[in-house]
Order: C-alpha cells, then sequence, then structure tokens
C-alpha cells in the first residue's frame, strides 16, 4: 500500500532512504537493495555507493 511507498526525487537521498529501511530492523535481516531503472541510472547509483 501507499505506506510502503516511499519517494525521493535526488537519487543518492533514494539509495540513503533504501539503506536506511533496509538495516532499520531484525525482521529483515539480510535484505538488500536493489537499484532498477535504465543503464544510466544504474551507473549513477554505482558511482555513488563506491563501486563504479
Amino acid at each position: 500500500g501507499d505506506d510502503r511507498v516511499q519517494v525521493e526525487p535526488r537519487l543518492d537521498d533514494a539509495l540513503e532512504a533504501a539503506i536506511t529501511l533496509a538495516e532499520e530492523d531484525d525482521e529483515y535481516a539480510g535484505a538488500g537493495v536493489l537499484v532498477t531503472g535504465s543503464v544510466i541510472t544504474v551507473g549513477e547509483a554505482r558511482l555513488l555507493l563506491g563501486r563504479g
């Protein structure tokens, strides 16, 4: 539902929010963040995460 959707207009903010949610509590132990979209978006995410 809507309570499970969070919109962030900037990629760096979106990654920060996603990582925070993934690490939030033990309920989602082993959770990760999946970046989808264009090749450009994924490339930018790799750079922001230091994997580019």
